[in-house]
């Protein structure tokens, strides 16, 4: 909380134990001296913000429309679909600890992150072709197979991706702005996405593979054209830490980072939730509101509202901080996701649907632009503890309990689904079907719910953050005049 609160000290609490290298309060005064961050161009960060362009897509159409693709034209059955997509979400789960240790210690000319990214963008533009176009002896080996080779790709881009984020600036309402732009990259991907099936060339019938091929390839096309943006366009990180990560102090570093486990809390919960959400609104619309045919339009307007809410959202984050805009927008969408479920199959249907999944994504907008600068926040209070740049290990970190999550969400709705005795193929019955709905949108209200109240609370706000970011300018330019930073 800020302000001055009766019987409690009107400051932040801040470790007052340093190693050799921290500054002590004394050094704070004259903070004239310190290095300040320059506010970037748009243009910079819109290059820096590119490669969500891509990776949005990345993530969202595999967890919402090529399982249920596999599902309709390669027969797989539900309860396989989800073991496949838990068994590779796991696996990217494991694999994120590693890119983000490796990603921490790379040197090259071109820095520590930007290897690791052009490298993600080879393989994702692989794995993509082969898993949305899929020929006619295609099974669950080949959907497994390119499914963990996308997962893979995706995690060697986003998790050094993110960590450059966090070090192109340390203060809080520039860092709330650079987040911002790449979630709104994001939704311009997913946008895309979204317009292509309705191309009169596809005669409006949605995600199928005729439409799946031309979007892989258009995709697979771009993909180099954003990375080199990236790469040559994007501004520079500053390092700020003294020593090198270590993975012997890596794990008790993030044990006793408070803010950390704050943060954590709402991430694995609203992971399992969106998991959940993700994974079962493209059949949720398709096979019981018989609406498949529109869910193009549905991505549509679900991109339109998010990208246009984004900037109203920066605006309450510069007014009320990071953590409660987020929570309040959680709880609108919650209340949205309860709404949808109680609209009744038919066309009758699909303008209040389309109403609500505006609703929806105009309030989880903040979702998508404010995690990433709060955990750079929370990368700060563990370098001013330690001395360490361990940016992309606590995204990894984050990213393996997210995707764990993940995993659960996605696999354990399509079981639970399967469980309650629900067909793609029809009919179902009212118990089915009434599954299908607490599965797709009441349980991820619900996880909604209980990880923005817990997000509340959470402890990092603009003056705290404010007060950390100086003494790490601090000690970094101390550093520097003693020929000790690491480059």
């Amino acid at each position: 909380m800020t302000g001055r609160v009766a019987g409690r000290a009107p400051h932040p609490v801040i470790p007052t134990k340093f190693t050799p290298h921290h500054v002590f309060p004394t050094e704070l005064e004259s903070l004239e001296l310190f290095m300040p961050d320059q506010r970037q161009s748009f243009w910079r960060l819109a290059a820096y913000a590119s490669p969500a362009y891509i990776t949005g897509v990345l993530l969202f159409s595999t967890a919402a429309i090529i399982p249920a693709f596999y599902a309709k034209h390669a027969g797989l059955s539900l309860a396989l679909i989800g073991t496949i997509l838990a068994a590779g979400r796991l696996f990217d789960a494991v694999t994120d600890p590693a890119i983000g240790y490796l990603s921490d210690i790379t040197k090259s000319r071109l820095g520590a992150r930007k290897p690791w990214i052009l490298a993600g963008f080879a393989l994702a533009m692989v794995s993509m072709y082969f898993l949305y176009i899929p020929d006619e002896t295609s099974g669950a080996v080949y959907f497994t197979l390119w499914l963990f080779m996308l997962y893979f790709a995706f995690t060697m881009i986003s998790i050094p991706h993110v960590a450059w984020g966090t070090e192109i600036s340390r203060r809080y309402d520039e860092r709330s702005r650079i987040s911002t732009y790449v979630g709104m990259s994001s939704q311009l991907g997913s946008l895309t996405f979204a317009l292509i099936p309705l191309i009169p060339l596809f005669a409006l019938q949605g995600y199928n593979a005729k439409s799946l091929k031309f979007i892989a390839i258009f995709y697979v096309a771009l993909m180099p054209v954003v990375a080199l943006m990236a790469i040559l366009w994007g501004p520079k990180g500053k390092p700020v830490a003294v020593e090198k990560p270590s993975i012997k102090t890596m794990f008790a570093s993030v044990r006793k980072n408070r803010p950390f486990w704050f943060f954590l809390m709402p991430a694995i919960v609203g992971g399992l939730g969106n998991g959940i959400f993700f994974a079962t609104i493209f059949l949720y619309t398709d096979t019981y509101l018989q609406l498949g045919k529109y869910f193009p339009h549905v991505l549509v307007i679900d991109a339109v509202a998010t990208f246009l809410a984004m900037p109203f959202w920066l605006k309450i984050m510069y007014r009320l901080g990071k953590h409660r805009t987020m929570t309040i927008g959680w709880f609108i969408g919650a209340a949205s996701m309860m709404a949808i479920a109680f609209l009744q199959p038919g066309e009758a249907s699909l303008i209040p649907f389309l109403i609500l999944v505006a609703v929806r994504a105009m309030a989880v907008a903040a979702g998508y632009a404010i995690p990433m600068a709060l955990m750079g926040d929370v990368i700060d209070y563990d370098i001013l503890k330690t001395g360490v740049n361990r940016s992309a290990n606590y995204f990894a970190f984050s990213a393996f309990i997210g995707k764990i999550n993940a995993a659960l969400g996605s696999g354990i709705g399509f079981i639970i689904i399967g469980a309650f005795g629900y067909t793609v193929q029809g009919p179902n019955s009212d118990f089915a079907n009434k599954g299908l709905i607490f599965t797709s949108l009441i349980l991820p209200a619900i996880a909604m719910i209980i990880g923005g109240i817990a997000l509340w609370y959470f402890p990092l706000d603009h003056r705290r953050q404010s007060i950390i970011r100086r003494r790490i300018e601090a000690r970094a330019q101390r550093a520097e005049r003693d020929g000790v930073l690491l480059k």
